[in-house]
């Protein structure tokens, strides 16, 4: 029932309406923005720790890497390309999980 078109329009209704409380509270309180901000920054490290125990290679590659921005872009691109350039490796890490520590 959940797929249903009411639920999925009432979804997306309501996404649309939160992000834009969001963007209303960035933009006009300060203390509001570093909170949210804070929201963000937990979100992110909680699909990453998830991702990590879970093994989940193409998650890992989804997850934002924020402490790392600069070599963000370089590191995805070669993560990426692994199925391409070294296939025995992008093997251990997505099937076999080998990438967790």
């Amino acid at each position: 029932m959940l797929d249903s078109p009411s639920h999925t329009d009432a979804f997306v209704k309501l996404e649309s309406a939160l992000n834009n409380v969001i963007s209303y509270l960035k933009s006009n309180f300060r203390t509001a923005r570093l909170w949210l901000q804070y929201i963000d920054y937990t979100d992110t490290l909680q699909l990453f720790i998830r991702t990590e125990h879970s093994s989940n290679w193409l998650l890992h590659l989804e997850a934002g890497h924020v402490q790392y921005a600069k070599s963000a872009r370089l590191y995805l691109q070669m993560m990426r390309a692994l199925p391409v350039t070294h296939p025995w490796l992008y093997e251990q890490f997505a099937v076999h999980g080998c990438h967790a520590v």
